[in-house]
């Protein structure tokens, strides 16, 4: 009956009958306090998230090129599946490679807009001319459509940058906004001259929202690097609250850390993390994070 009572696994009968477990008890309340949170704790593993940290190299963008001197200029049309009322076009450059190589954004380019796929009738939105376009260090470029009705948009680069014998160019992100919301995530591209890298570069990242920017989240972009906070002793304890303002499903949470001004692969990252996630019906979620690489 004893053991039907319990019902708590071979290790709480162990202690419940150990002496000496059961005198350190009694001296020591907060050996009690910390059982019954270790209990609490194991009753909730299976309400947490799988572990899984996303590599800050993966999936930056699109690039393309001209392979030869006398090949074609390279470019890059996106379907949005059907017309739309466009409001504002976004090129948002790629990240660099490395420290001291150039953004690869298009220093020469046409941007087209059409109902018909093979463009037999098109409206120019944007050409830069002879003039080379002056990227703004890094920033999303931003090109009013003005209501144009389009379901394709084309880029067309006729100067990048030479690297390898090449005339390559790279972008993150094309982003199309019809009535104020995005319209291009999921969007179908295809291009002329690609240059992919598997897990890395391929058109289909053109459209997939993960910008260095942070993951787009609407239609007025913020040129704030995000939340910086000095702490003054190695224990300190900082913490963020979200009001989504109702219940709605979370399928995962991303993180988007800070990339160190001048430094490459250099990020700031705290060396542990707790998210609690609340809710007005039931008892709040806790995930908690380890940084693999502290310090």
């Amino acid at each position: 009956m004893l053991l039907s009572a319990q019902g708590g696994g071979a290790a709480e009968l162990a202690q419940t009958f150990n002496p000496i477990g059961h005198l350190a008890r009694v001296f020591n309340k907060d050996l009690v306090k910390l059982e019954e949170r270790v209990k609490w704790l194991e009753s909730r593993l299976n309400t947490l998230a799988n572990y899984g940290d996303d590599k800050s190299r993966a999936a930056m963008g699109h690039r393309a090129g001209r392979l030869n001197a006398d090949g074609p200029d390279p470019s890059v049309v996106m379907d949005l599946g059907k017309e739309y009322p466009l409001n504002t076009l976004y090129l948002i450059p790629a990240q660099r490679e490395s420290e001291g190589s150039p953004s690869l954004f298009p220093r020469k380019f046409t941007i087209e807009l059409s109902n018909r796929a093979d463009f037999g009738q098109r409206m120019i939105l944007f050409t830069s001319g002879t003039e080379a376009y002056k990227t703004q260090n890094g920033r999303l470029i931003r090109f009013a459509a003005r209501g144009a009705s389009a379901r394709y948009v084309r880029l067309t680069v006729h100067q990048g940058h030479v690297q390898g014998g090449s005339d390559i160019f790279a972008l993150s992100e094309f982003i199309a906004i019809s009535d104020g919301d995005p319209v291009s995530f999921g969007a179908k591209v295809t291009g002329e001259g690609v240059l992919d890298v598997p897990g890395i570069w391929a058109p289909e990242y053109l459209t997939d929202g993960r910008t260095p920017l942070g993951i787009w989240h609407g239609n007025k972009p913020t040129p704030k690097n995000g939340d910086a906070v000095a702490v003054s002793r190695e224990d300190a304890t900082v913490s963020w609250k979200i009001d989504l303002e109702q219940n709605a499903p979370l399928d995962r949470i991303i993180l988007f850390p800070h990339l160190v001004s001048q430094m490459i692969d250099t990020l700031v990252l705290p060396d542990e993390m707790t998210f609690e996630i609340g809710r007005q019906d039931g008892p709040p979620t806790l995930i908690r994070w380890i940084n693999p690489s502290p310090g």
